[in-house]
């Protein structure tokens, strides 16, 4: 990755960090935040096979991402909305 995409994920990733920790933050930035890594990780994984670049196998890569980067997210979600979990099922359909 080259050092201005690289600046650039990293200021996204606070600006999503701080809309969370806000005091208005709603689930729609939660929301936001989870399909942002969700995007990066299908782009990483795109520009691994294009580059042909040796990587873990699909299913620890996606278990990595799983419990690295969403779990967090996903788990103050939760924890926040509880009784609105069929919005994030909603999105997913």
């Amino acid at each position: 990755m080259a050092q201005a995409e690289i600046k650039s994920i990293i200021k996204k990733r606070n600006h999503f960090e701080y809309a969370l920790k806000r005091i208005g933050s709603e689930k729609e930035d939660y929301l936001r935040y989870i399909q942002y890594e969700m995007n990066l990780n299908i782009l990483q994984k795109k520009r691994k096979k294009k580059l042909g670049t040796a990587g873990p196998s699909p299913s620890a890569a996606l278990l990595f991402f799983l419990l690295h980067c969403c779990s967090p997210i996903l788990n103050h979600f939760f924890c926040r909305y509880a009784r609105d979990l069929f919005c994030l099922i909603f999105l997913t359909i």
